[in-house]
């Protein structure tokens, strides 16, 4: 089996670490509609101490007639910086299922750069499980982040040509040139 800590941290850690400044928890809880269940209403009514909130359907291109497809770089960066996300944090996701939406968070950090992004192990039902304390209410907001999450092209690449369009979900280029994310410090 691969190493499961490269991606995932245990409960044991995150509760030793929620004091961390560096310290992002987010709650990606989504469910098929069918469910009758709402991440969003779900998150209020119970979630790890700290966490926001990150709604797989609105940090999306809302735009497509598909639901929750990524984002453009520019429209992720800018609600990932509304919420107070930035360069130098720890992102850890975790969702009310236990492992069911989380993994699609971290899949979209990492499309768009993110190098510091893991998923709770047995997310919010293990917590809960081991009688760690939770929280309710609406997310407090975050400080702004003190670097900003910008989309940039690796160097070496800024003449490669961008074919991007809706029906072509490649983030490659036309030349096989590869489109970058990064955390970059604003001027």
């Amino acid at each position: 089996m691969a190493d499961r800590s490269r991606w995932l941290v245990s409960t044991e850690w995150l509760a030793a670490h929620l004091a961390d400044s560096n310290l992002v928890i987010l709650d990606g809880s989504w469910h098929l509609p069918a469910s009758g269940r709402h991440g969003s209403a779900e998150y209020e009514t119970a979630h790890i101490p700290g966490a926001l909130f990150f709604d797989i359907d609105a940090v999306a291109d809302t735009g497509d007639p598909l639901p929750h497809m990524l984002p453009t770089p520019e429209h992720f960066a800018a609600m990932v910086g509304a919420m107070g996300i930035g360069d130098g944090d720890r992102i850890v996701v975790y969702d009310s299922l236990g492992l069911f939406s989380a993994p699609r968070v971290w899949w979209t950090f990492k499309v768009m750069g993110a190098r510091d992004v893991v998923i709770l192990d047995g997310g919010l039902p293990k917590w809960q499980a081991e009688g760690r304390p939770v929280e309710s209410g609406p997310a407090r907001q975050r400080p702004a982040p003190r670097l900003t999450f910008l989309p940039q092209r690796p160097a070496g690449e800024a003449s490669c040509p961008r074919s991007f369009h809706p029906g072509n979900r490649s983030r490659r280029t036309s030349a096989g040139c590869k489109e970058s994310i990064e955390w970059h410090r604003p001027e």
